[in-house]
C-alpha cells in the first residue's frame, strides 16, 4: 500500500478566492462580467442573497 505524504500545517488544500483559478485572459471573465452588468429586478427575477450559495440548500 503506498503511503501519502501531506503538510499536516498547511491551512487549505485549494487557493482561497476562486480568482486564483482562472487566468486572466481566460473566457469566462467575459461571461462574468455580463450576468454582472444584468439587471435581474428589471427582468422580474428576484435574488434573494441570504438563500444563495452553498450554504442554502433544501
Amino acid at each position: 500500500m503506498a503511503y501519502i505524504v501531506g503538510n499536516r500545517k498547511q491551512l487549505s488544500f485549494l487557493p482561497p478566492k476562486i480568482d486564483d483559478y482562472v487566468g486572466k485572459e481566460d473566457p469566462v471573465r467575459v461571461y462574468d462580467a455580463f450576468i454582472d452588468s444584468l439587471d435581474f429586478q428589471e427582468m422580474g427575477i428576484i435574488i434573494i442573497r441570504r438563500e444563495c450559495g452553498q450554504k442554502y440548500r433544501k
